[in-house]
């Protein structure tokens, strides 16, 4: 009987959010200054496919409860991923950064930016650092 009802409960949990509910408050934190923004990017499998692209997604948090998100995804071209990666992380938080701003009348940017990112190997940490959170880092000094 317990696997059917935390069947149902993950169910009713989904179809809340589909709903625009909520599922889960943190009582006593500001979030209306927080912009969430999660990356990821799928490769194809070594030696799959040479000269097939990469798939990157983005999406970042609009409203104040950190739980509205717009979202972008693209192709990247093979020779161009870091160049790509640096300007669609920029040219996708600003407007989103901008729609926030103006729904709350702030006139600055984020006080606070959490960053997710997926699909990094160990070996590419710093690498993703310097790229992306350099693109990051302007936009929320505005």
């Amino acid at each position: 009987m317990g696997e059917v009802k935390d069947y149902m409960e993950n169910v009713m949990v989904k179809v809340n959010l589909k709903r625009v509910g909520i599922n889960y408050n943190v009582e006593g934190v500001d979030l209306s200054k927080t912009m969430v923004i999660g990356a990821d990017v799928v490769h194809p499998s070594p030696g799959a496919f040479d000269g097939y692209p990469s798939i990157a997604a983005i999406v970042g948090s609009v409203d104040n409860t950190v739980r509205k998100c717009l979202g972008s995804v693209r192709v990247q071209d093979v020779n161009k991923r870091d160049h790509e990666i640096k300007e669609r992380v920029a040219g996708r938080l600003q407007p989103w950064m901008t729609e926030k701003e103006k729904k709350q009348g702030l006139n600055r940017l984020r006080a606070n930016t959490i960053y997710y990112r997926d699909g990094v190997s160990e070996g590419q940490y710093q690498k993703v650092s310097d790229v992306e959170i350099d693109a990051i880092q302007p936009l929320t000094e505005q």
